[in-house]
């Protein structure tokens, strides 16, 4: 049953690193550290916007406009706030984006065995353009990079 929350979406602010950063622990098995999640946020190219709801951060994107191209660096949400759109409406906040400042191409890296993210990308028309062997140190396993082309 869905939850019927507004979210709102926002730039991630120093204040929000540590809830951002518990996320990241909970869903990644190699988590970026908390340095590294505050160093995002003095990199001129890096977009690092939350999802929040009453004040407390339910999810993320961190991706890099470089010239014409955007880099999706990672995306998650909290487990207890899984199959509420809310990774979907990130997305669609980045392709607005994305459209807005001119870029042709959004790349990014998944698992080939996470078949409910690439289900997810495929939704949203990114393809697979290559791949990435033994990309992931924890397993060996491979990372197929997609792309969306997007036309002005």
């Amino acid at each position: 049953m869905a939850k019927l929350i507004k979210i709102k979406i926002r730039p991630m602010k120093e204040k929000d690193v540590k809830q951002v950063w518990q996320i990241e622990k909970l869903c990644f098995k190699q988590p970026y550290s908390l340095a590294i999640l505050r160093q995002e946020l003095n990199i001129e190219a890096a977009q690092v916007w939350i999802a929040t709801w009453r004040n407390k951060v339910l999810a993320y994107i961190d991706f890099w406009h470089i010239h014409d191209e955007i880099e999706l660096v990672s995306i998650a949400v909290h487990p207890d706030w899984r199959r509420e759109k809310i990774g979907h409406d990130l997305m669609n906040a980045m392709i607005d984006y994305a459209k807005k400042n001119h870029v042709k191409f959004i790349y990014l890296d998944v698992r080939s065995g996470n078949l409910a993210a690439q289900k997810f990308y495929t939704n949203l028309d990114f393809k697979q353009v290559g791949l990435r062997k033994r990309y992931y140190a924890d397993n060996d396993e491979d990372a197929m990079i997609l792309k969306k082309e997007l036309h002005s």
